[in-house]
């Protein structure tokens, strides 16, 4: 039975899909697997958008091969199904270790997918750094093991290292500000990399590097610190 009202999950869902085929692999693979999973893309779309509950013809899910187990997930969770949602997106998940940037973003709380992603592709970074956010606040010294692991793993994340920063920071302030750093030169998520050095730098008498990082960051206020930490210096000289 049809329902023209959109509902708030629908709608919710449909974005979160729309994210997806972003990410969707054109270019690379075959012609026909991006076909396949552009037609379940749509039909998925089109189902959350307009039927409750939404369904999707088994076939065009299946064609789609890993991102058919990802819309299978999406739909359950448009019509309430909690345990075909975690099915699908586990399924999802050991079919491909590309799910787990899609999983973590559209469902960030679900420790059990975030340990399946490290058991079945332990090598891959992004399920520890998934599994390191869901520790931070329970277990911080465990998080910083995980966050660790995957930064091993996946050194480019930015915003990994900027997490692992803030829990190093109250006990090793030294190992913050090579984690700060790392997040500085790779992307500076939230300009908060560059400015973390130098907010360190400064409070450990390293005024030399805080002034360098000050002007690296992007943060407006970091303009001020420097000016006004070079006013102090020059004042003292």
């Amino acid at each position: 039975m049809q329902n023209t009202k959109l509902s708030s999950t629908h709608i919710l869902w449909a974005a979160v899909l729309l994210g997806a085929l972003a990410l969707i692999p054109l270019v690379t693979g075959s012609l026909s697997s991006s076909l396949s999973t552009n037609l379940a893309a749509r039909e998925t779309l089109a189902a959350l958008l307009r039927d409750h509950p939404p369904a999707v013809r088994p076939a065009v899910l299946a064609a789609a091969g890993c991102r058919g187990d990802w819309f299978q997930g999406l739909l359950a969770q448009a019509s309430g199904d909690a345990s075909q949602k975690q099915q699908a997106w586990a399924a999802a998940i050991k079919c491909s270790p590309d799910s787990i940037l899609l999983l973590r973003a559209a469902d960030p709380t679900n420790r059990q997918l975030a340990v399946a992603a490290v058991e079945a592709h332990p090598l891959v970074g992004d399920g520890w750094l998934w599994l390191a956010d869901l520790a931070a606040e329970v277990s911080p010294e465990e998080a910083v093991k995980y966050y660790r692991t995957g930064l091993e793993l996946k050194p480019s994340d930015g915003r990994g290292w900027v997490a692992l920063a803030r829990l190093l920071e109250p006990d090793s302030p030294v190992e913050a500000i090579e984690a700060y750093r790392q997040a500085c030169h790779h992307g500076d998520p939230g300009l908060h990399g560059c400015y973390g050095v130098g907010r360190l730098s400064e409070a450990l008498g390293e005024y030399e590097t805080a002034l360098a990082y000050y002007h690296r960051s992007r943060l407006e206020k970091s303009a001020a610190l420097a000016a006004s930490l070079t006013e102090r210096l020059e004042n003292n000289d």
